[in-house]
């Protein structure tokens, strides 16, 4: 995995498995915009991959983790 995955999650990805399990556990929201970022994602975009409207998104603290139903 590079170093990049490392940097938006703070924490060690070692291979897909990794990745498996924290989605399944959830992803900060401001990992996931850090990702959506360097996707070139809008917000609104965004919103729609997650299923959350923008706005509920906004309100998330930034520790909140965004869960598998939210994907």
């Amino acid at each position: 995995m590079s170093e990049t995955m490392f940097l938006l999650f703070n924490q060690t990805v070692r291979n897909q498995s990794d990745l498996i399990e924290m989605a399944r556990t959830g992803i900060p929201k401001n990992a996931v915009l850090k990702m959506a970022k360097q996707l070139s994602f809008s917000g609104k975009e965004l919103a729609i991959i997650i299923n959350l409207s923008e706005r509920t998104l906004q309100r998330y603290p930034d520790n909140k983790k965004l869960e598998k139903n939210c994907f």
